[in-house]
């Protein structure tokens, strides 16, 4: 891969932060409110465990909404944070072990607990532009060291 290339970057350098959520807390809202409390300008979930009382994810490249209030297990978590936002998806089953999943928006609520560990790259800060092609704002690296 050509090194000038500004669609990765490599470090060994990552801090951690260890999350739990507590019931009855919105998900996005708790997450959003904990970087930015922390001042993470780039960092990954990179585990999560936990359930939801009351789900809803954003389908792709839609307007609908999976909604459900009703308990879910969180399987998966996974999205990058900066301080313009972060861009997670959730993978979650219900009962009968059927799996959804879509952009985490507002509104999951926390059933019993929600683990998470996010690493954060001390070296790295992560920006959102506008690209035409897409026409979403998409992720760029910065180098701070």
């Amino acid at each position: 891969m050509d090194e000038n290339n500004k669609n990765y970057f490599y470090t060994q350098l990552a801090d951690f932060y260890f999350l739990k959520l507590s019931p009855n807390d919105d998900l996005r809202t708790n997450l959003e409110k904990f970087c930015t409390a922390q001042n993470i300008t780039s960092g990954g979930i990179i585990s999560s465990v936990g359930s939801l009382s009351q789900v809803n994810l954003r389908k792709a490249n839609s307007n609908s909404f999976y909604e459900q209030k009703t308990p879910h297990e969180v399987l998966s978590l996974s999205g990058l944070i900066s301080n313009q936002g972060i861009h997670v998806h959730a993978m979650v089953a219900n009962k009968e072990a059927q799996v959804f999943g879509g952009h985490l928006c507002q509104g999951n609520l926390v059933f019993t607990t929600i683990e998470l560990v996010i690493a954060v790259f001390p070296e790295i800060h992560f920006l959102r532009e506008f690209d035409s092609s897409t026409g979403y704002k998409e992720l760029l690296f910065k180098k701070l060291r």
